[in-house]
């Protein structure tokens, strides 16, 4: 599985993983996260001359939240036997260590050795995408660790940041791992965002600064004579740039990290700095301790397996912003004590709201009709929902209301997304509203919040789905087709979202006066859908839609040849409806008025009272000379219901899919 660390980062969507809301920008911290609860969980180390102090209880530790003494709820002491322990290693896979890809490979299989049976291992490789080398597992629960494959950029902060956000098991702690030589040339994150998220996650970050295997280099002089020189990648790189261009810094975009030290500075300081704030540390190999990476994991393992875990939910302090954590112990001052240093915490009312509803406090009108919205929400009452939403006049206000409360349901974030598409339905039921105008940014926003890291999964495949449905309705392409560009990326070949493709090109077609010189790259698109290997309901509607372009470029003779490939097999009632119809409409069209006749009177009889269908047949029949049972004398018309005929929303897309989708996602995220 691989995703796109620079899209997930550049719109925020890992964000989510632990809060379930937006980053806002501060003056001072760069990005903050809310926290799904209010409970604050230290892990903190406890050494005597680096010997590690056992039998400590929660009274012997005092912990002071921005200053303020705290009550501490719980306390585990951990063994080898107790707690597990979630492992996140990052391998960095860039040109400027692929030298050593044996050796990282290597040092990523020693670690997984010594994982304990209640332990749990992911392994990510470290490039401009994730690349999930192994998912979230027990130890012994997943096939022969995959190695990772040298070469290409790397976004360091871009994947620790990821890392450090990525969910755990309730019960279990976070250890991140990061095995990198620190040079990062393709992340969007700067190292003070990635500071701002270190802080706020739960997560011990260990930095690994390595070149792995052959850091240790022998420069043979003349005459014999030699040293031991230990050269990092950064220096490699300088040595190039030196010897290439005679200028001694990285002149390459490919080369140019995103950080340069100051004038005697160095490079590893600021992730460093990060690292010592998670409890973790950075460690730069030596020749005497810690070779290599696995022999980093085997001291902060052991290290880790004897901390202890200190949870607190803060008292009397303000809930936003910077919380600076101090751990002591009182009664032993000669103790070293190592834990994070603090997190920061955004405030739960307003760190969703526009800047325009933050300053101002909503109607009370309009915040009653929000309240009653996620009252109705909650209950799973959604026909009260879609009654609030049609009937008021104030929808626009609600929906400014419902963004300014902001994680409305922190336990079940997706929830939010499907309330967003289900308000957003009611809001471009009339485009003029100004509510579509609020309505369309609430989507975008949730869209960001509901992607995962880890690639693409199958709720942000069905939201995505049922959105673009929704805007297919509009039948105004240009407004889908910028999202749908970043889906097709997100979920390359999936026929779905081709279909989708295909069916804004044709209404793009439409619009543009259905050119000659367009239609072959419409029909291209659906030939591309309708292929054997794809779904046999999409398969189906992208022949449909074909035939009735030709038709519409009054190619009739090959609109019906493609008509007739079409097997009725998984296709809805309103597909097989429209492929009666358009049967009929093509017959006509190429002359043949009584076999048009005789599908007019099969489609009366699949929906007797649509519009299109009573149409069809008294065209037929007049074509045939029959006027008289077109006059009804023969066939009288019953009451026609045109919400019920599949052809008045022809033009609209998947649109009329999107109801069963919505039902779908109110079902999975009740």
């Amino acid at each position: 599985m691989r995703a796109p660390v620079i899209a997930v980062i550049a719109l925020a969507a890992f964000a989510a993983a632990v809060s379930g809301r937006a980053p806002q920008q501060t003056a001072s911290s760069g990005q903050v996260f809310r926290a799904s609860t209010d409970a604050v969980t230290v892990d903190v180390a406890v050494r005597s001359g680096g010997t590690p102090i056992e039998g400590l209880k929660a009274a012997d530790f005092e912990l002071l939240d921005n200053g303020v003494p705290q009550r501490i709820e719980s306390l585990d002491s951990t063994d080898a036997t107790t707690l597990p322990v979630d492992v996140t290693i990052l391998v960095d896979t860039s040109d400027e260590v692929a030298d050593e890809a044996d050796g990282i490979n290597k040092q990523v299989a020693r670690i997984a050795a010594m994982l304990r049976p209640i332990d749990r291992l992911r392994v990510w490789a470290l490039n401009p995408w994730i690349e999930e080398l192994r998912p979230l597992t027990a130890i012994g629960a997943a096939p022969a660790l995959p190695t990772a494959a040298p070469g290409g950029l790397v976004a360091v902060n871009d994947a620790i940041a990821a890392a450090l956000m990525a969910p755990v098991a309730p019960d279990a702690r976070h250890l991140v791992i990061a095995i990198t030589n620190g040079i990062d040339t393709e992340s969007v994150l700067r190292l003070d965002a990635l500071k701002a998220i270190a802080e706020k996650s739960n997560a011990t970050l260990h930095i690994a600064q390595v070149d792995v295997t052959e850091f240790i280099k022998l420069t043979t002089f003349e005459g014999g004579s030699g040293y031991v020189l230990w050269r990092t990648s950064a220096e490699k790189l300088r040595e190039v740039a030196c010897d290439q261009s005679r200028r001694c810094q990285p002149t390459h975009s490919f080369f140019q990290p995103h950080y340069t030290p100051a004038p005697g500075e160095n490079r590893f300081d600021p992730l460093a700095a990060i690292a010592d704030g998670t409890g973790g540390k950075l460690h730069t190999l030596g020749l005497f301790v810690e070779h290599n990476a696995a022999d980093v994991f085997a001291n902060a393992f052991k290290d880790y397996q004897q901390n202890y875990v200190l949870r607190y939910v803060p008292q009397n302090v303000p809930r936003a912003g910077w919380h600076t954590i101090s751990v002591r112990i009182p009664a032993h001052s000669g103790y070293t004590i190592h834990a994070r240093r603090g997190y920061s915490m955004d405030d739960a009312a307003t760190s969703a709201a526009p800047a325009t509803a933050a300053t101002e406090a909503p109607a009370p009108q309009t915040a009653a009709i929000a309240t009653k919205i996620v009252q109705a929400y909650e209950r799973g009452d959604y026909a009260t929902v879609e009654a609030i939403a049609q009937d008021s006049a104030d929808l626009e206000n609600a929906i400014r209301d419902l963004r300014a409360l902001g994680n409305l349901w922190p336990q079940t974030p997706h929830r939010e997304a499907v309330l967003a598409l289900d308000l957003a339905a009611a809001a471009f039921a009339n485009p003029r509203d100004e509510a579509a105008q609020d309505a369309g940014p609430w989507l975008g926003d949730e869209y960001r919040w509901l992607r995962s890291p880890l690639g693409p999964g199958a709720f942000e495949h069905d939201w995505l789905a049922a959105e673009l449905a929704l805007l297919e309705g509009l039948r105004d392409p240009e407004v889908a087709r910028p999202l749908l560009d970043i889906v097709l990326k997100r979920f390359p070949g999936d026929a779905q979202f081709q279909l989708a493709d295909a069916i804004l090109a044709e209404q793009s077609w439409i619009a543009a006066g259905s050119p000659v010189e367009g239609l072959t790259a419409v029909l291209q698109k659906y030939d591309g859908v309708a292929a054997p290997s794809k779904t046999p309901a999409l398969a189906f509607e992208a022949r449909l839609r074909a035939a009735w372009v030709l038709h519409l470029a009054s190619r009739d003779a090959e609109a019906l040849a493609k008509l007739d490939t079409i097997a009725d097999t998984g296709a809805d009632a309103d597909a097989r409806y429209l492929h009666l119809l358009f049967r009929g409409r093509i017959l006509l069209a190429l002359g043949r008025a009584r076999d048009a006749a005789d599908a007019g009177r099969a489609v009366v009889l699949m929906r007797p009272n649509a519009k299109s269908a009573h149409e069809l047949l008294e065209q037929a029949l007049l074509a045939a000379g029959d006027a008289n049972a077109a006059n009804g004398d023969t066939l009288a018309a019953p009451a026609v219901d045109d919400a019920a005929d599949p052809w008045s929303g022809y033009d609209r897309g998947s649109y009329r899919g999107f109801p069963a989708l919505l039902d779908q996602l109110r079902a999975g995220v009740r």
